[in-house]
């Protein structure tokens, strides 16, 4: 009996370069219809990926939907800076303001596909060399709305508090704070 092959299927991603949130030029904007929330809310008319270059320090910034509706913002630090290569746990707590602290750091996934990874926006042919790590942090804390987590929301109601949705604009201006957080630490050498 022959193998049978099956594909994965995947809703088709839009992208966009004509989008400003916050007073951020964003460079590449990504509808990802398989990344959306499944249920009805403020997130309907938000992109899923959001990347562009901080202005001010330089260094390249992601905002993306994860898998269970939430926002994570991401900055990547070029190889000569003092947290390149670090691992998440080991940068000090309350060196970044981070919503929640970091929990993420990895290099570039330029293999992944550019809606959903996280590394540099492709400006053409491959580069097949990236020295970018990335840094970022979640809007996932007991006090975030979480949309696709149903017992997230369980567990702040037992707690008795009361859940935020944080936004596509609050997570860009979560990214550019921890761009500038990373520049200056940068700057400390």
């Amino acid at each position: 009996m022959a193998k049978r092959t099956t594909k994965v299927a995947r809703a088709a991603s839009t992208a966009r370069t004509d989008i400003v949130v916050g007073g951020q030029p964003i460079a590449k904007a990504y509808h990802v219809p398989d990344l959306k929330p499944k249920a009805t809310g403020p997130w309907t008319v938000e992109r899923e990926k959001l990347a562009w270059t901080d202005p001010k320090t330089g260094l390249d910034c992601i905002v993306r939907r994860m898998a269970k509706g939430h926002f994570a913002a991401f900055v990547a630090v070029p190889r000569d800076h003092p947290l390149h290569a670090y691992s998440a746990e080991a940068i000090p707590p309350g060196l970044l303001r981070t919503h929640g602290g970091i929990d993420y750091a990895q290099a570039c996934d330029h293999r992944g596909p550019e809606d959903r990874s996280i590394c540099h926006v492709h400006r053409g042919a491959f580069e097949s060399k990236d020295d970018a790590w990335w840094i970022g942090t979640s809007c996932d804390e007991i006090g975030d709305l979480v949309p696709d987590d149903p017992s997230h929301a369980a567990e702040a109601r037992r707690l008795g508090i009361e859940q935020v949705y944080r936004n596509e604009r609050y997570a860009v201006e979560l990214c550019t704070t921890l761009a500038h957080d990373l520049a200056a630490v940068g700057e400390l050498r």
